[in-house]
């Protein structure tokens, strides 16, 4: 009897150790918030250049939505990519918008990042965490492009091994072209965001 306790004990450690091994190998979690071709959920954010953005106003326009975070390490090491990104479809009449969904963080304290990093978009102010959860970004940095309305791209910028392709850019250039985005969801990856409690 002690035998088969001890073999089902046995049985029971492999069976974890494989999901844990394959846990992350590949595998795309499930994510909550709007899937590809939903209306993006609305909002109106106050922003570190004085204005209030609603995303009604932009309801033609082809939008990139950046999750930040300043203190991550991931939004940190992407931050050269990230703008140059943001200045190349800017020159393309794409809005590109960041928006902070961390509880700790004031408008008054992102304004001074745009400024000493010289971003050249502005900081949303979604300290609240509401419009973070409504969009099911889990990460820093996590992007959207909103087409239309409509969410067309979700994921990361870059592939996290290696950046030898920039998904933001590959799926914004097949929308303005009236295309579809070669990879319209990969997974985001980075920080957790750290959301009011």
């Amino acid at each position: 009897m002690r035998l088969w306790y001890q073999l089902g004990g046995i049985a029971a450690i492999l069976v974890l150790t494989a999901t844990l091994a394959t846990a992350g190998d590949g595998e795309k979690k499930a994510r909550s918030g709007p899937k590809i071709g939903d209306a993006a959920p609305a909002f109106e954010l106050k922003a570190t250049d004085g204005k209030t953005y609603k995303l009604a106003d932009l309801k033609d326009k082809t939008v990139v939505l950046e999750w930040i975070n300043r203190e991550c390490p991931v939004c940190k090491k992407q931050a050269p990519q990230m703008k140059a990104t943001a200045e190349s479809m800017q020159a393309k009449g794409v809005i590109w918008l960041a928006i902070d969904s961390t509880a700790a963080h004031a408008l008054a304290d992102n304004a001074e990042h745009v400024k000493a990093d010289k971003l050249p978009y502005p900081i949303l102010d979604d300290h609240e965490g509401t419009v973070g959860k409504a969009y099911g970004s889990a990460h820093t940095p996590t992007m959207f492009i909103v087409h239309k309305g409509k969410i067309a791209y979700t994921g990361a910028l870059v592939p996290a091994k290696g950046d030898e392709r920039n998904y933001v850019k590959e799926a914004a250039e097949a929308l303005l072209a009236g295309k579809e985005p070669p990879l319209a969801e990969t997974e985001a990856y980075g920080c957790s965001v750290k959301y009011k409690k």
